[in-house]
């Protein structure tokens, strides 16, 4: 048996501003007090009861549309626009909630209104979050805490923190997701805040769970719910339970996991939360999964999936598809296992989900293994042994360290073999993991057997015998665990190890307990269960489909039965059939031409946007100013004709490439570097020595590849002009370009003086690098895969800046056309 590693499953606590008051509307109000009353109630119920909510925000937003246009009524507009936009982002309507912060930021810039645009950037970075937009979250998030210090604010700072620190845990930065929390934490406790308080404790424990830090974990928990109780928050408490079911999961007390996971879903059912109930299930699919009860986990999975398909929550979906894999892989179907483990890894790569992609890449790991394919094996244990180390995810690593030294066993390395099994060993006891130590107990007597056939006999019955011992360890283990899968697995062992040494009563004994435990996880009933469950999970999907033909049918009958009794009434019927086809037609024929004609109308648009961002992309590198200083250069090497002649063809390079680019949306990479290479040459007579500029290319890349216009010349411009100029001593600019399996790296890297030195020295207009942003995200809106663009400080060792890295990632499937 290969040991599936298990994606960590969180309940991490996101926070919004909330300050909810008593509700009183009575005697003669004021159109501003009833607003600001109506506001205060929308704002106290719009997590229970949304709709109700949603309803008291646009009534203030009638009070006060004709009310005078002042300071006050705006602040009021915005805040209903704020609120709005948080309860539709929580029914999952993405596009309003983005609408309605929109208008709420737009309202508060006019006004200068500091605490909305705060309240509203947070927001805003929220709903990206809940889109698994990670990177536009965080820019947002900044945005909010900006001004949040600006303000004072130290709630609102705390929340950012404490919503920050959560996207870093999902990218595997488990130190900044700490600090983060702790801040939170701290500020919590100054203001006495226990929501505040009660969510980061519970966040940090999601977080040392993840580390296997057990004596933090239990105690944070404990702090939290306590808290929760207190409050009466239902929410809380149901994160709550989860996480400490979690806990016992990892310890393998699955009566405690499911105790608790049902607790949890017992709240979110009385809540309605679908993404909690979905949660649940799927926790809860895993515990008899690892009991060996498929056909309870076939139905819960299902289930789970159903919810988070209509909620299209990516992280939990890739959870969700991950669990279908290792149900296949238990029954051995490693087709339809690896199709699953291969969907559920796109999702988890889409969203940059770090645990959930190395649990994909072992599982598949383990499904090669199975099938004796072992180079395949360890291709995907590497990978996954990579990350993992990256994150610190030691649960994982010592997974991952006895599948490979099952696979090592296979090839005969028994040296290496038995050196990762006992590191297994020593990490699962550390843990506390007592499925995990029955899982390398077994291994180690499969080594051990393995081992004994390739001795001789002395040395044979030594190992035989620790080969039994290690045997019996692992399945009186499991038994007391309950762990089907694994008390089968070690049967198997057992009975071979017996056989071996002659005792057949003891072969006969473990023969017919591997027999029977077998029976209980794959019987047919069983089988024919999760064949079942995954065929209703489909079918539902064309429900209404069905309905639809069904009623067709049924309406096609009743008509024939009409024809033989009452042809006037047939002929009736029929002619109102075909004016109600003529009628859709007609109404098929102009919402077409309507939305052909918006569509039209829309790429027009973008044609136009993308031709003035040509253009002003012309400007930038056409500007006078540079070409002055460049011919004012050149006409001081009339004496070197040798080195003006090659500076002129430089130039000449450049202005052509210029021309030719400005009707083009992308172009070459060669092209891009010889333009680029020519705006070098230019510039560096003007830079003071020493400088050097390296091209690291590596072999193989493909330099006929598109990418934007000016997708490099802009950042090695800034790096000369913001980084490089103003430095003193040794001057390096590189470009890197390296190409994978789904994309080109493009990175630009200078030694210079670093972002934060460079902010206050500019003189230039800074539109380069913002048309350049305008361009990318222009393109992206055409693309399910997006370009990534970043810029960052290098840091050297001892923290401070040496220069500045752009990062690039083109899709190599990325399409050009708008």
């Amino acid at each position: 048996m290969i040991v599936i590693c298990l994606a960590a499953v969180s309940g991490l606590t996101i926070f919004l501003l909330t300050n909810p008051k008593p509700f009183e509307l009575s005697g003669n109000k004021t159109p501003f007090e009833k607003a600001s009353l109506f506001i205060e109630l929308a704002d106290s119920i719009r997590n229970a009861d949304p709709d109700t909510a949603i309803f008291y925000y646009n009534e203030v937003l009638a009070l006060l549309e004709h009310s005078v246009n002042d300071s006050k009524r705006d602040h009021l507009r915005a805040s209903s626009y704020v609120g709005l936009a948080y309860v539709h982002s929580g029914k999952g309507e993405s596009k309003l909630a983005f609408k309605n912060d929109s208008i709420a930021l737009a309202i508060a810039v006019l006004n200068n209104d500091q605490p909305i645009k705060a309240t509203a950037w947070l927001i805003k970075g929220m709903i990206h979050y809940t889109l698994s937009e990670y990177e536009n979250a965080l820019t947002c998030y900044q945005a909010a805490l900006d001004l949040a210090l600006e303000l004072q604010d130290l709630e609102l700072q705390a929340k950012i923190f404490s919503n920050r620190a959560m996207i870093y845990f999902y990218q595997g930065e488990n130190q900044k997701t700490i600090e983060g929390f702790t801040k939170a934490l701290a500020i919590g406790k100054q203001l006495n805040n226990e929501p505040l308080i009660s969510g980061n404790y519970m966040n940090l424990a999601v977080v040392y769970s993840n580390l296997s830090e057990n004596d933090s974990v239990l105690v944070y928990y404990e702090r939290a719910l306590a808290l929760f109780l207190k409050l009466n928050d239902k929410n809380g408490e149901l994160k709550c339970y989860n996480n400490i079911g979690n806990i016992y999961y990892d310890f393998s007390d699955f009566g405690k996991a499911i105790e608790y996971y049902q607790l949890s879903l017992k709240l979110a059912l009385e809540m309605d939360d679908k993404s909690n109930t979905a949660k649940m299930y799927h926790n809860l699919a895993e515990v008899y999964i690892h009991l060996g009860d498929n056909d309870i986990a076939a139905e819960l999975l299902f289930k789970s999936i159903k919810i988070k398909e209509q909620l299209n929550d990516k992280r939990s979906l890739s959870k969700g598809y991950f669990g279908l894999g290792e149900m296949y892989y238990n029954r051995n179907d490693y087709p339809k296992s690896i199709a699953y483990f291969k969907k559920s890894l796109k999702l988890s790569q889409e969203i940059n989900y770090h645990t959930q992609i190395g649990s994909n890449y072992s599982s598949i790991g383990s499904v090669y293994s199975d099938q004796n394919k072992q180079d395949s094996a360890l291709f995907y244990y590497g990978k996954a042994m990579d990350l993992y180390k990256q994150i610190d995810y030691f649960h994982g690593i010592s997974n991952l360290c006895i599948n490979l030294g099952d696979v090592y066993r296979e090839l005969k390395d028994y040296s290496r073999s038995e050196k990762l099994l006992m590191q297994a060993l020593k990490t699962k006891t550390e843990l506390e993991e007592e499925e995990g130590v029955a899982i390398v107990y077994h291994h180690l007597a499969n080594l051990y057997f393995s081992k004994a056939n390739a001795l001789s006999e002395n040395q044979k019955n030594e190992l035989l015998k620790k080969a039994e011992e290690a045997g019996l360890h692992s399945y009186h283990l499991a038994k007391r665990l309950g762990t089907l899968p694994v008390q089968r697995d070690v049967s198997k062992a057992l009975k071979k190890i017996f056989m071996q040494q002659g005792r057949l009563r003891e072969a006969m004994e473990y023969a017919e307990i591997s027999s029977a435990l077998s029976d209980s996880i794959l019987n047919k009933e069983k089988i024919q269960a999760l064949t079942f469950a995954e065929a209703r999970w489909n079918v539902e999907k064309k429900q209404k489909e069905i309905e639809n033909l069904e009623n067709t049918q049924k309406l096609q009958k009743e008509i024939i039965q009409q024809k033989e009794t009452e042809s006037r009434q047939d002929k009736v019927i029929i002619w109102i059939v075909v004016a109600l086809l003529i009628l859709t037609l007609i109404s098929a024929v102009i919402v077409t031409l309507y939305l052909r004609k918006r569509r039209d109308a829309m790429y027009q648009k973008q044609l136009v946007k993308m031709t003035a961002l040509r253009m002003q992309n012309a400007r930038n590198t056409m500007s006078p100013h540079f070409f002055f200083n460049v011919l004012a250069s050149l006409s001081g090497l009339s004496a070197h004709p040798e080195v003006l002649n090659s500076k002129l063809k430089s130039l000449s390079l450049l202005l052509r490439k210029v021309i030719e680019n400005i009707d083009r949306t992308a172009v070459t990479l060669d092209e891009e570097l010889s333009a680029v290479k020519a705006f070098v040459d230019l510039c560096s007579d003007k830079i003071p020595a020493p400088f050097t500029v390296e091209y690291s290319i590596e072999e193989g890349t493909k330099l006929k590849g598109l990418i934007p216009a000016m997708m490099i010349q802009i950042p090695v411009e800034n790096a000369i002009k913001h980084g490089l100029m103003p430095l003193e001593g040794e001057k390096k600019l590189t470009i890197s370009i390296t190409d994978h399996d789904e994309y080109q790296q493009i990175t630009v890297t200078d030694n210079g003086i670093g972002l934060k030195a460079s902010s206050g020295r500019s003189t230039g207009t800074g539109t380069g690098l913002k048309v350049l942003m305008q361009t990318i995200h222009l393109l992206n809106t055409n693309n399910s895969s997006k370009i990534k663009f970043t810029v960052k400080e290098r840091e050297a060792m001892n923290g401070t800046a040496s220069g500045t890295a752009v990062d690039i990632q083109i899709p190599n499937s990325f399409n050009y056309t708008l």
